[in-house]
């Protein structure tokens, strides 16, 4: 069975907003009312509770920008199943919408930055859930409703265990100018409940062999990658390889690389079964005469996480390789660095 089928699909939802009445979607520097929305992805790390904070850049133009106003929304998913056809189809349950902060700029003279912060308790208790939106052409009698940790009518939970990796808050900005309109930006920023190695990652070190020795000593070095949450302890590596060779990308989940980090010893491990680029994976613990090029290469932090609690710059030290029939494996070391907005 493939990997796929055995993991929980995330899906990231695309907010949906009501707009005021009296809305401008594009307007340009010289109008006035234009907001640079400087975090539009932020991830909620489920046991740290905050403050978190965003930040905007108000640009001033021959039309002010008096104030800001911060609206907060959430949404989770729920995997339903069509009656008709057992397909699986995702619907939304949007909570209602409030005014959570408003932004003030000590002068109008200038361009500035502005910042709020927020923390669990202050994006979580205002919220309850207001809406069930199903899919395009399906109804509420299409569906066999899936599991969901919260239903219509219900306020948000109250710890953030509670809550489902790529649950969702969102800031949404509507500036008001100084000849009375009211211009709602059309970037916002996105809080999904993830964990905390999950997020865009540096390639700090990359070493690649492969049957004939050495092929790359610093492959995708200085390139950005991106680590996403499955559950409170399981990664994903999404379009490992196909990121950058459009040739290694097999389809079927074969190049999503999966691994767990150990809460408490900070070893990563990678889940069986996996097929990398085509080919069965390897791992030092499993293969270790046989990954002989780059276990030295990874060092006493072979295969963990090095944890930067002042700084939040953790980095992976990566160390696994794949088979390839009648020929020496391929064999892979990375060391990523955690990008902190």
């Amino acid at each position: 069975m493939k990997l796929l089928k055995i993991l929980a699909a995330i899906v990231l939802p695309l907010m949906i907003f009501q707009s005021c009445n009296k809305t401008e979607f594009a307007v340009n520097q010289e109008e006035g009312g234009l907001i640079e929305v400087k975090n539009p992805a932020l991830n909620y790390v489920v046991g740290n509770t905050g403050p978190y904070a965003a930040t905007v850049r108000l640009y001033q133009g021959e039309v002010k920008v008096t104030k800001v106003d911060v609206y907060l929304s959430f949404t989770s998913t729920r995997q339903d199943t069509l009656i008709a056809t057992d397909e699986v189809v995702n619907t939304q349950l949007v909570s209602n919408t409030v005014l959570y902060t408003t932004i003030t700029p000590a002068s109008t003279n200038q361009n500035s930055i502005e910042s709020f912060t927020f923390s669990f308790d202050d994006i979580s208790s205002p919220l309850s859930i207001e809406e069930e939106v199903y899919p395009e052409g399906v109804t509420a009698d299409d569906v066999i409703k899936g599991p969901s940790n919260i239903e219509v009518g219900d306020a948000l939970p109250a710890t953030d265990g509670e809550y489902k990796i790529g649950d969702s808050w969102t800031f949404e900005y509507h500036a008001t100018t100084s000849d009375g309109r009211t211009v709602v930006q059309s970037n916002s920023t996105k809080v999904t409940v993830s964990t905390r190695y999950a997020g865009s990652y540096n390639v700090l070190a990359g070493w690649y062999y492969g049957p004939e020795g050495l092929r790359d000593a610093a492959i995708w070095v200085g390139e950005q990658i991106n680590i996403e949450s499955v559950d409170a302890t399981t990664y994903a590596w999404s379009a490992w390889g196909a990121q950058f060779y459009s040739n290694w990308d097999t389809g079927d989940d074969q190049n999503n690389l999966y691994f767990q980090v150990d809460p408490g010893t900070n070893e990563i491990t990678y889940l069986p079964g996996q097929i990398l680029n085509g080919w069965d994976l390897l791992t030092p613990y499993e293969n270790p005469t046989t990954l002989t090029q780059v276990i030295p290469i990874a060092g006493a932090n072979i295969n963990s996480v090095i944890k930067d609690d002042v700084g939040g710059k953790d980095q992976l030290n990566m160390c696994y390789g794949y088979n390839t029939e009648g020929t020496a494996p391929r064999e892979f070391y990375f060391l990523l660095e955690k990008i902190v907005n």
